[in-house]
């Protein structure tokens, strides 16, 4: 998530350049080649792995505190203190154990990195059953160790996907001002960047189709991706990464 912070502290600084006109064109030139290998997509989906193996790790461990330890001609006081409870508490965190690789699979299957996708509903799905189990009772344990063991994936993989939309606009947004200097105004539809000003057109990660793109009255452009909750809203921005569009501003 670090990649992922710093990612975006740097496109932001790109488009506070594109806003001040500071830049020339070798500049955005050299900004496009930088962008157009930034891929977040394949570490997200390694760190999601990552954390599923270390929640199923935790409870392993916790497990571990379940085993009966035995002392050679031990002490009524060490017979004691080696007291474990019975074998069915060592079944409920295997039941925890298989609900948090459950849980954890869910949110690595929530974005695919070979066709930089995400899945929204997909996230969505799973961090309901993360909050169903949060609310279980003490009776229904074996689930329990598991929503505290999982963590929470959603905000993550959104702050991933806005900040992945945002270098892939930017990438776009440098072929478009490469192309207003060339000719004078921006063009009336994304294809006519190919294949002087950009090699290929990055699709939108929500949903693999191609980004929102409109020529305004006023000789300015909307480039936008349809955003956390899958909704073409127009190019309506919202602050909050689940409602409205993710807009290039």
């Amino acid at each position: 998530m670090i990649n992922v912070a710093v990612v975006g502290l740097y496109v932001d600084t790109i488009a506070d350049g594109f806003r001040l006109h500071a830049w020339q064109e070798p500049q955005i030139i050299t900004f496009q080649k930088q962008i157009e290998q930034i891929n977040l997509a394949p570490f997200i989906k390694e760190a999601f792995h990552e954390e599923q193996v270390s929640a199923m790790r935790i409870l392993q461990t916790a497990m571990s505190q379940f085993e009966i330890h035995r002392v050679p001609n031990a002490t009524l006081w060490q017979k004691i203190k080696n007291l474990r409870p019975p074998n069915i508490v060592r079944g409920f965190m295997y039941f925890n154990i298989f609900n948090a690789v459950k849980l954890g699979q869910g949110i690595v299957e929530s974005i695919d990195p070979s066709q930089k996708v995400v899945f929204p509903k997909k996230m969505a799905e799973t961090q309901r059953e993360m909050d169903a189990m949060g609310h279980l009772h003490i009776w229904q344990a074996y689930k329990l160790l598991a929503a505290i063991a999982v963590p929470n994936g959603t905000k993550a993989l959104q702050t991933f996907a806005y900040n992945q939309t945002k270098v892939d606009e930017a990438q776009i947004v440098c072929a478009l001002e490469r192309f207003h200097l060339k000719r004078g105004n921006y063009p009336e539809a994304l294809n006519e960047l190919l294949p002087q000003f950009i090699a290929t057109l990055p699709h939108d990660i929500i949903g693999g189709q191609p980004l929102k793109y409109d020529r305004t009255d006023d000789g300015q452009f909307v480039l936008y991706s349809i955003g956390w909750n899958e909704t073409d809203n127009g190019g309506e921005f919202d602050s909050i990464y689940d409602r409205g569009d993710w807009v290039w501003q």
